[in-house]
Parts: structure tokens; sequence; C-alpha cells
């Protein structure tokens, strides 16, 4: 009883363990992300999801990237995320009713901190907010579009990360 007992409880934690594979500073590094705002929630929620692309399938997919981010986030506002490798973060607001973008005026920078899974931005210098990355999954949003007189759907893949503010 006790080794079937053993057995149960490797195997949950092996389980648990594949899932939660932990992210490195490079998997930030010259990359796009998004996430809903819905009511400036980017900045005052607890917990929030970010949204990047791991593929375009073709250059038409590229150039309506802003629509899809729309589709995904059901027409809501958004903000999007540029992690510059050199630690410059690019934080930038698109309000959907007015179809305006906003930033906060002064230099954004990020770190991450790859042990305890700590992303934490910086605006002015100063420590803005800090998330914990708390899961990691792939997903996929179908794009449909005519092109062509024809309609057509275009499947994307989707990383998003799901984090608590501890800041």
């Amino acid at each position: 009883m006790k080794r079937a007992a053993l057995l149960l409880i490797l195997i949950i934690t092996i389980s648990i363990n594949s899932n939660a594979q932990k992210l490195a500073k490079s998997d930030f590094k010259a990359t796009s992300w998004f996430a809903n705002n819905e009511n400036q929630s980017f900045y005052s929620s607890d917990s929030l999801s970010l949204i990047r692309f791991l593929n375009f399938n073709t250059e038409n997919d590229r150039l309506n990237e802003l629509n899809i981010k729309l589709q995904q986030n059901k027409h809501r506002d958004i903000t999007e995320l540029t992690f510059e490798k050199s630690g410059r973060l690019n934080v930038q607001d698109l309000h959907v009713k007015s179809w305006t973008n906003s930033k906060l005026d002064g230099k954004w920078s990020w770190s991450f901190d790859s042990d305890d899974q700590i992303l934490s931005l910086y605006f002015r210098r100063k420590l803005h907010s800090s998330f914990k990355i708390t899961s990691k999954e792939n997903d996929n949003i179908v794009w449909k579009f005519e092109y062509n007189q024809k309609k057509t759907e275009s499947k994307l893949n989707l990383l998003i990360l799901n984090l608590v503010r501890i800041k």
C-alpha cells in the first residue's frame, strides 16, 4: 500500500513539474505581448494574462495583427508591451472606442527573475509593478477574414502567461 501511495505522489509531482516549465529572461527579450486593459485593469488588477503570438502564417496575418489582438480580447482596450533586449520596455495603451493610443510620459524598463518567476516593470527607474507567473499555456485563435473575395481563416498559436500582482 505504501508503494502505491509513493508511486501516486511521484506521478503527481512529475506531472505538476512538467506543466510548470520555468521561463527564462530570454523568453521576454525582443518579444511583444498584449493584455486586457478594460477599465485600466492592466495597471490595477490583482491578476492578468499576457498574450503573445507565436506565429504568423502569412504576411496578411502580420498586417492584421491589431485586428487579431482585438478579436482575441473581445474588442476591449488593450495594453501592448514590447520587451527590448536592452531591458527597455515600450508600453502603449489602445483605447478601442476612440481609436486612440496613449503612453505614460517617461522611460519604462523591465527585469525578470527566472528563479522566482517574477516579472518586474519599472517606470522612471522606480518599481511600478511586479508579477509572479503562475502558469504558462499554449492556445490558438482562428482568425476568419475575407481575402480576394474568398472566406479564409488562419490559425495562430498563442502563448499565454497568467500572472498575479505582488506589488
